[in-house]
């Protein structure tokens, strides 16, 4: 009898240990469920670059991603936002007003830069204080694009937004090895531009791939990450490790040593030379490398080169190209070139 009383008395306290459970688990998931619907509507997605059969790659519309800034840089983070047109800035519009339409690589995107402080923001108002009507104008950067990207860009969307002047910014430190490395043109024998048929290849693909994998994830699994991401940038920034040196606790970040610039420049120089190889010599259509943009040191150092001469034909001929959408539509056009810096 008394083990039988022992069990109907620990029976009720069990059920009421479950339920109780159980309803602490409900709670729990209407929280993560109400966190995620605010996060959903707040967090920014964090990639903004998706596949284009047509540009390689291109900016994502309507997206935003928080730009961290370098550790010990001193520059703030930047909320970047995309828009509809798949631009940074304000959407362009054809009612009334003067356009300009600015293309260029990362310089012009400006992802790290508050919006305005940009190259493009500054210009529109620039222009504006000295014009009689009112002046748009747009940022068509992308980051890790070249000439040839935007020439096709511009053919695709000239006639919709219909500029009165076109902008191209051309960066003489490795803009002529993205005609190389995208293989969206190349030379026929009479040295004529002819297009190319790029593929992307089975590591850019993956990475594509999960990096819209991770956009999909749940925001709260998304905000621990950054949470964690954000702590390892905080240890490694430079203030923290000013502050474990003075305190003398923890153990600092060893700093990564110098390259020799002349060994950089050799290696520089040996990348240059097989990317010649494989894109021109060898005919390879596979894209190896889409941002991994690095100094194009056969133009600079070795113009009389095979891979450089090839380059800056290249170049004459997609700048040719470009010249010949804008003249053909009576547009003004401006090739803004700046120097590499390396």
């Amino acid at each position: 009898m008394a083990d039988s009383a022992t069990v109907n008395r620990a029976t009720p306290a069990s059920g009421g240990f479950w339920s109780g459970l159980a309803l602490a688990a409900s709670v729990i998931f209407c929280c993560c469920l109400a966190t995620e619907f605010i996060l959903r509507h707040w967090l920014p997605a964090g990639v903004l670059l998706q596949r284009d059969a047509r540009y390689l790659y291109k900016l994502t519309p309507n997206r935003r991603t928080i730009q961290w800034p370098v550790p010990g840089s001193g520059a703030k983070k930047v909320l970047v936002t995309i828009n509809s047109q798949g631009r940074r800035g304000d959407l362009s519009s054809e009612s009334g007003g003067y356009r300009v339409m600015v293309y260029g690589d990362s310089f012009i995107a400006a992802l790290g830069t508050p919006l305005d402080q940009t190259f493009v923001r500054q210009l529109g108002k620039m222009l504006q204080t000295s014009a009689s009507r009112p002046v748009q104008a747009i940022n068509a950067g992308v980051t890790g694009y070249g000439p040839d990207q935007e020439s096709l860009v511009m053919e695709d969307e000239i006639d919709k937004v219909r500029p009165n002047l076109i902008i191209v910014a051309l960066y003489s430190g490795n803009d002529y090895g993205d005609l190389i490395r995208n293989k969206l043109y190349r030379l026929d024998q009479r040295g004529q531009l002819i297009p190319g048929h790029p593929k992307l290849d089975a590591s850019l693909n993956d990475d594509f791939e999960k990096a819209e994998e991770e956009v999909k994830k749940f925001r709260v699994v998304r905000l621990a990450k950054t949470g964690l991401a954000g702590l390892t940038r905080l240890r490694s920034s430079q203030p923290a490790q000013e502050l474990k040196a003075f305190l003398h606790v923890g153990r600092s970040i060893p700093r990564s040593a110098g390259v020799n610039s002349n060994k950089r420049l050799h290696y520089w120089l040996s990348i240059r030379r097989q990317e010649y190889q494989n894109d021109i010599l060898e005919h390879d259509d596979m894209v190896h490398n889409l941002l991994n943009d690095t100094y194009d040191a056969d133009v600079s150092l070795t113009p009389n080169s095979e891979s450089a001469r090839y380059k800056i034909a290249l170049m004459e001929r997609v700048m040719e190209r470009i010249q010949g959408i804008a003249s053909s539509r009576s547009i003004s056009l401006i090739f803004l070139n700046y120097p590499g810096r390396y």
